[in-house]
């Protein structure tokens, strides 16, 4: 895995992670006084496009705790095509 970096961004590669032994999934998180929920990205080969899951979470009072394991919120597909231009 590389991380790259600019003003703007935080640039992370995951190196074929289709392959045995290498990293599946990256965990993204903020850390800010506005609380969120963090994202787990991977990659869906089957599908042809990138999963986005987060842990869903119930509320008590102010505390919030965390139920069963990560679910999918977001499909988004390898390639967001356009026409082409004249």
């Amino acid at each position: 895995m590389k991380i790259a970096s600019s003003e703007d961004y935080e640039g992370i590669y995951i190196w074929y992670p289709n392959l045995e032994g290498k990293r599946k999934e990256i965990q993204i998180d903020m850390i800010s006084v506005r609380a969120c929920g963090c994202l787990m990205v991977s990659y869906d080969f089957s599908r042809d496009g990138w999963v986005i899951k987060m842990q869903p979470y119930t509320e008590h009072g102010i505390e919030l705790e965390e139920e069963g394991e990560p679910e999918e919120v977001a499909f988004l597909p390898a390639f967001h095509e356009v026409e082409a231009k004249p």
